[in-house]
């Protein structure tokens, strides 16, 4: 997983790589306090190999700048970047 601009300002792109047999797939944005403030669903993660992530909470609220970690969950296995947002 990889999330490309970071730090960012309007949008991030996080670009992850799935086995064709990947059966479930979870990504999740928390804040540093660890609150889950957006996350995307097993359909979504599995159309895609990439998810583009514009700052804005599951509320579709701009979030302030901070850090926030992305987590990766495919099947057993979880991966967490750690990310920079700047307005």
């Amino acid at each position: 997983m990889k999330s490309i601009p970071n730090p960012f300002s309007y949008a991030t792109e996080i670009k992850y790589y799935l086995s064709h047999n990947a059966k479930h797939i979870e990504l999740k944005i928390y804040d540093i306090t660890g609150r889950l403030v957006r996350q995307w669903d097993t359909e979504t993660g599995r159309q895609r190999d990439q998810i583009i992530w514009d700052g804005k909470d599951s509320r579709d609220k701009f979030l302030p700048s901070g850090i926030y970690f992305c987590e990766l969950k495919v099947d057993e296995q979880r991966l967490i970047e750690k990310l920079i947002l700047s307005r």
